[in-house]
């Protein structure tokens, strides 16, 4: 959902994944002073973060 602090993608897992699975868009952007991040294509944008919070919330489950 890519939630600050509370996430597993970090830098070494980004160069783990962009190493073994050959994927492109993953890959890290080297700027001059740090490293950046490109925004995976795996994680939700904050429209449909909010779309899938409505739609778990509206969900009713019994209790037998």
């Amino acid at each position: 959902m890519d939630v600050k602090w509370k996430t597993n993608d970090n830098i070494k897992a980004r160069m783990n994944i962009s190493l073994f699975c050959h994927c492109k868009n993953i890959k890290l952007v080297y700027d001059e002073l740090h490293i950046v991040k490109p925004k995976a294509n795996f994680a939700f944008d904050k429209n449909t973060q909010l779309l899938i919070y409505q739609f778990l919330k509206s969900l009713c489950f019994l209790d037998w």
